[in-house]
């Protein structure tokens, strides 16, 4: 099991029992788990992949970005075969998947490179790292939530997107008026 802390890794193999804190990771954002590694994104646009159990970690992609504030944030599962993530930046985000297999052969040297999805969300905000949130329907790739300061829907796989939640506008503008939304699964 993996924790991060501010920028520490922690990492156990006995519930917590005991624990060893290993790499440094600036604004470790988002952890997912697969049977293969551990992957974790910081807020300069990084992923770092963990092939034991949280001991050591290698940046396997940089979003080229050279500054802060870029969320990646991991669907919270694989989907079939691949990990989607989405490079949240104000007014561009981008949604991009890697394969597992992808994801094994990333190396320091040679780093990932992701496929695109969809287009971009015009108005998006993510309110710098804070509010982003990924949901990929595992029975169905092609609907997708994305949440940042607004909910935005899609059923075609990213080619368009409806704003389907609004944060601050009255809640009579045609969107459902939410401040706050947790996706922990998504149910068929």
């Amino acid at each position: 099991m993996v924790a991060v802390l501010q920028q520490d890794v922690y990492y156990t193999s006995d519930a917590w029992a005991t624990h060893t804190k290993g790499t440094d990771i600036q604004g470790g954002l988002d952890i997912i788990y697969t049977n293969d590694f551990i992957l974790i994104s910081d807020i300069f646009g990084n992923i770092f992949r963990s092939t034991d159990n949280g001991a050591n970690f290698v940046m396997i992609y940089s979003n080229n970005e050279g500054e802060s504030n870029i969320s990646l944030r991991f669907n919270p599962t694989v989907v079939g075969n691949d990990v989607y993530f989405l490079a949240a930046k104000k007014n561009a985000p981008v949604l991009y998947k890697a394969s597992i297999a992808q994801i094994n052969a990333a190396t320091e040297a040679n780093k990932l490179v992701p496929t695109k999805v969809g287009g971009t969300i015009s108005d998006y905000n993510p309110q710098g790292v804070y509010n982003v949130v990924l949901a990929v329907n595992p029975n169905d790739i092609n609907k997708i939530i994305v949440l940042g300061v607004d909910g935005y829907y899609t059923n075609n796989g990213g080619a368009t997107w409806a704003k389907k939640m609004d944060a601050y506008n009255s809640p009579t503008s045609g969107e459902t008026y939410v401040q706050f939304v947790i996706i922990t699964r998504w149910s068929s």
